[in-house]
């Protein structure tokens, strides 16, 4: 999973029912919706939520509804994952009203395809007036190098660009009214290294903000666009706290601070606990089998 940008995954129940009446045995299938799973996926709130509770439904409905069918066995469950790349910065997109209430987001208002690099722009060359204008920030050609990426940029090509550029880009995402961390950036481990937090927006054709991150993106009407988090502190404190004091957080674990001191205090710790990397298991290591047969021996023991 963590080769792509994320994955859409599906699952299908193939159960047994039996009728009250005749006994006769049927099989029906209950199937849930393709759902996106990223790496900043919570895979047991998502299994809780789009599998167990979603199919728990279906069957619980099933039964109710006056068919006269009862569950009788599950025959198994069988686990769709399709590959799932299609988020691409495209062009502007206006803020959603509740973040531009927060006036933490800086969103350049770009009339082409490199919204991604006009936002990494706008957070290394910070204008002081007309933040949304392309004129008021250096040509991203000029100050950065793009490579041989191609735009719009893919989510996974943002990992080249922080390697090209020595950044560490973080991309967040909009679920249901929640900023939610969609990409973490490769390069939090190193110090000295500029962060950057980008927004990423999702928008239909019709103008309407849906969710970033999820659904049937990729659609012939849907578009992306980068924007870059100025001030984090303004973005996430409400989801955090009811209180109004600001907050200072790290960009590598999320933990929230009530002082800059603290925080930097953290981050020298965090850089030493968070310095490992994420490593799959090969395929000769997805069994693990057990060996040490001479620790089962019951070991003489004498009481003196």
């Amino acid at each position: 999973m963590l080769k792509r940008s994320a994955l859409k995954v599906n699952l299908v129940l193939v159960s047994n029912f039996i009728n009250r009446q005749n006994l006769e045995i049927d099989q029906k299938t209950f199937a849930t919706k393709n759902e996106v799973i990223s790496v900043a996926t919570n895979l047991k709130e998502w299994y809780l939520d789009n599998v167990i509770n979603k199919l728990q439904t279906k069957l619980e409905g099933f039964e109710e509804e006056g068919s006269g069918w009862a569950l009788h066995e599950i025959s198994h469950l069988k686990v769709n994952i399709n590959k799932y790349e299609p988020i691409r910065g495209s062009t502007y997109i206006n803020l959603p009203r509740f973040i531009a209430l927060k006036k933490a987001v800086v969103n350049v208002k770009n009339n082409d395809e490199f919204c991604f690099l006009w936002a990494i722009v706008s957070a290394l060359y910070p204008a002081q007036n007309h933040v949304e204008r392309v004129s008021s920030y250096p040509h991203f050609e000029d100050v950065l190098n793009h490579g041989s990426i191609k735009f719009p940029i893919k989510l996974h090509d943002i990992k080249k660009f922080e390697q090209l550029n020595n950044l560490a880009i973080n991309v967040y995402c909009i679920e249901k009214k929640r900023v939610m961390l969609l990409m973490p950036s490769s390069n939090t481990d190193r110090e000295n290294v500029p962060t950057i937090n980008l927004l990423l927006l999702q928008s239909n054709e019709g103008g309407g903000i849906a969710k970033s991150g999820g659904g049937g993106g990729g659609g012939g009407n849907t578009r992306y666009h980068f924007a870059w988090i100025k001030n984090i502190s303004r973005l996430f404190s409400s989801q955090v706290s009811n209180k109004k004091c600001a907050k200072f957080f790290c960009n590598i674990c999320l933990n929230h601070f009530s002082s800059n001191n603290f925080l930097e205090r953290h981050i020298i710790a965090c850089h030493q606990l968070n310095s490992c990397s994420v490593r799959l298991p090969k395929e000769s290591e997805k069994y693990l089998e057990f060996t040490h047969f001479s620790n089962k021996e019951k070991f003489p023991c004498y009481l003196c």
